[in-house]
C-alpha cells in the first residue's frame, strides 16, 4: 500500500514536470520504479522530491527518510522521459552522512 502511494507520487510529479502547471495532468496506469533493476523501496514516511540534482539535464530522486533522517540520490542514467535509477547513495555534507533529527 505504502509503495503504491509513494510510487503514484512519484509519478505525478514527474508528470507535472514534464508537462507543467498550465495543462491538465495526464496520470497513466502506475508502475514500480525500479532502482540498479530492483523495485524502488523506501523507509516509512518518506519524503520524495524530483529535481535534476546532479544538473546533468534529465530528473533525479531524492527521498527523505523521516525515522532516520537520512537523504538517498537516485540518480537517473536514464531519460527525463524514461527515467532508469541507479542505486541508492546517502547524500553527504562535510563528508558525514546527512541525518536531519525529526520531533
Amino acid at each position: 500500500m505504502k509503495m503504491n502511494i509513494l510510487r503514484s507520487i512519484v509519478l505525478a510529479l514527474l508528470l507535472l514536470g514534464l508537462h507543467g502547471y498550465a495543462q491538465t495532468p495526464l496520470f497513466l496506469s502506475p508502475e514500480n520504479l525500479l532502482a540498479a533493476g530492483e523495485t524502488l523501496r523506501v523507509e516509512f514516511f518518506s519524503a520524495p522530491h524530483v529535481c535534476d540534482w546532479d544538473t546533468d539535464g534529465d530528473k533525479d530522486l531524492l527521498v527523505g527518510q523521516f525515522v532516520y533522517g537520512h537523504i538517498l540520490f537516485y540518480e537517473n542514467i536514464g531519460s527525463t522521459n524514461d527515467p532508469l535509477f541507479a542505486a541508492p547513495e546517502y547524500v553527504y555534507a562535510d563528508g558525514s552522512v546527512i541525518t536531519l533529527p525529526f520531533s
